[in-house]
């Protein structure tokens, strides 16, 4: 049977968060049919022989058909676009090797997508942080919610942005989407931010629409080494840059105009951010926008960290 939805879960070495993420995929409840594509995005020869174990025992578990295959990389867009060229289905689901869906969330985020008539469905994600981390009450930067209704619509903001666009719980229409030639660029693949990339091209080719749905839920599993304010700094100073790059690429104007105005912009950020550290220096969020603003002020400076960290 040819499935009607492929769920592409690219993985590099993080194989405990794994084997949960597949037990949660093998225990989907159907219709529709649907197949899962771990996507290996180690650089060795023949892939890992662990993953391969991890996908074979899930498969024989579930309903659903789990499927192997080797992304050559570390790059992550390298394993997306694998993953897209391996997918049977007529809608193509995006799922962090960090995630757990629910029994129900096959039949949810199809429901949700023609329901809707939508291009795309963004899916709400909780943060469930595991023991050992130094400070719980940093768990609601971890979440991944937007201030919308059921099924409603997230238009792109004056950037072209989609806001909370990610490959993290999303599902797209097939024909729309990715019908129309558009892949990942291998450029962003090491750095992040080839998803935002991909919405931002895919809101210019136009008609998409992307819509909200706190209905199709996962939990996102936060290890003890990401759960401190050091982490969620890195991760906004990556953030920062990435906007930049992508904004650049894709803003109509020359890249160095566009990156020079966000440089200034980042600075000035930067200097006001700095300015009420200093009048309240424990206060995180600060720290955070700080950290943002920073990343846009050195877009061009090479950082890029290992892929999934």
């Amino acid at each position: 049977m040819t499935p009607h939805l492929s769920i592409i879960v690219c993985t590099l070495d993080r194989y405990d968060l794994l084997e949960a993420c597949l037990a949660h995929l093998a225990r989907q409840r159907t219709p529709p049919a649907f197949e899962v594509i771990v996507v290996d995005n180690s650089d060795t020869e023949d892939g890992d022989a662990r993953i391969k174990e991890m996908v074979a025992q899930a498969g024989a578990e579930a309903s659903g058909t789990f499927v192997y295959r080797h992304g050559r990389g570390p790059n992550l867009s390298t394993a997306r676009n694998e993953g897209l060229r391996a997918a049977r289905g007529a809608l193509i689901a995006y799922v962090d090797d960090d995630l757990l869906m629910p029994p129900g969330w096959v039949a949810t985020v199809a429901d949700v997508l023609e329901r809707t008539e939508a291009d795309c469905v963004l899916g709400l994600v909780e943060p469930e942080l595991l023991p050992g981390g130094a400070n719980p009450e940093l768990a609601h930067h971890f979440l991944r919610a937007l201030a919308l209704d059921e099924g409603a619509a997230i238009l792109p903001n004056r950037y072209g942005f989609t806001p909370g666009a990610r490959t993290c719980n999303v599902v797209f229409r097939r024909v729309t989407t990715f019908g129309r030639g558009i892949k990942f660029d291998p450029a962003f693949g090491r750095s992040g931010g080839e998803d935002q990339d991909v919405f931002v091209r895919l809101a210019k080719a136009g008609p998409f629409k992307v819509v909200y749905s706190q209905e199709a839920v996962a939990r996102e599993l936060i290890p003890p080494e990401r759960q401190n304010v050091g982490y969620l700094c890195r991760r906004e100073f990556r953030g920062g840059q990435v906007f930049v790059r992508v904004l650049a690429k894709n803003g109509g104007r020359p890249a160095w105009i566009t990156g020079l105005t966000h440089r200034a912009i980042g600075i000035a950020q930067w200097l006001r951010a700095t300015w009420h550290l200093m009048r309240d220096p424990g206060k995180v969020e600060t720290r955070i926008a700080r950290a943002s603003a920073a990343g846009k002020a050195a877009w061009r400076r090479p950082d890029v960290p290992g892929p999934y960290r």
